[in-house]
């Protein structure tokens, strides 16, 4: 079974932040595509260095986040 992450970084239980950092924890999933996404650009710099690996802002293009999908799901360490 694959696993994909899309994760809002404003949530009202937990934020995405401590989700995505949760979830690397696990060894099983250190390399699961996970991209976050938020209408406040600031939470970029807070994305990536918590294991996402990409970070889109809202509203997001459709096209757009379909193409990323494509993207982090073709590279090689994902075969």
């Amino acid at each position: 079974m694959t696993v994909n992450i899309l994760s809002d970084l404003s949530m009202p239980q937990m934020d995405g932040i401590e989700l995505i950092e949760r979830i690397r924890k696990s060894p099983q999933h250190r390399e699961t595509p996970a991209i976050a996404i938020s209408a406040f650009p600031e939470s970029l710099r807070n994305a990536v260095p918590a294991g996402f690996n990409l970070f889109m802002r809202k509203p997001i293009d459709i096209d757009t986040l379909r193409g990323a999908i494509f993207d982090l799901l073709k590279k090689p360490d994902r075969a």
